[in-house]
């Protein structure tokens, strides 16, 4: 089945408010358990994900709660 939601995803980050799922960008929210691996440097992060093509960027913004969920998750550092 699909579902139309119609929110905006400060309210979505806001109810799922949990360690594994965590907004990394403006325009994304995801599931770190999903995370295969982290690549860029100090300025600019990237994540990995097995079934998506698409690398989904970190923001400056996001990337210290990304980081630490990560590294709480999977010991990446």
């Amino acid at each position: 089945k699909k579902f139309l939601l119609r929110s905006s995803l400060s309210k979505l980050s806001e109810s799922l408010s949990t360690d594994v799922i965590v907004r990394c960008h403006r325009s994304y929210i995801v599931n770190l358990l999903q995370v295969n691996a982290v690549t860029g440097g100090k300025n600019e992060l990237k994540l990995h994900f097995e079934a998506v093509d698409t690398l989904i960027p970190v923001s400056s913004s996001y990337r210290e709660a990304a980081l630490r969920g990560l590294q709480k998750i999977k010991n990446f550092d």
